[in-house]
């Protein structure tokens, strides 16, 4: 949520879970349609992060995650020019 937006939201929540406090204190029963709305609403919130969320994984091999034709030589070179770099800059070569 952007700034605006969360701060109702936030404050919406916490009357919603004071009722249900208040509820559970006077052992009132919830509607079994209330609680089935919760558990859509939480099913989807998680579907919404686990989206949002996801982390892909690559083989370790950017070229070859992009599909190029010689992605182990084309790492192999990369891997030498950060050697060759580190060197240089090491000894102050130009």
């Amino acid at each position: 949520m952007v700034g605006g937006l969360a701060r109702p939201l936030l404050q919406e929540c916490r009357l919603r879970l004071l009722l249900f406090r208040e509820k559970a204190r006077k052992s009132m029963a919830t509607p079994n349609h209330v609680i089935d709305s919760v558990k859509r609403r939480l099913m989807a919130a998680k579907t919404r992060h686990a989206d949002t969320h996801s982390k892909n994984t690559g083989s370790g091999n950017m070229f070859a995650s992009l599909g190029h034709p010689y992605a182990v030589a084309q790492l192999l070179k990369a891997s030498l020019l950060t050697l060759i770099d580190a060197i240089i800059r090491r000894h102050c070569l130009t």
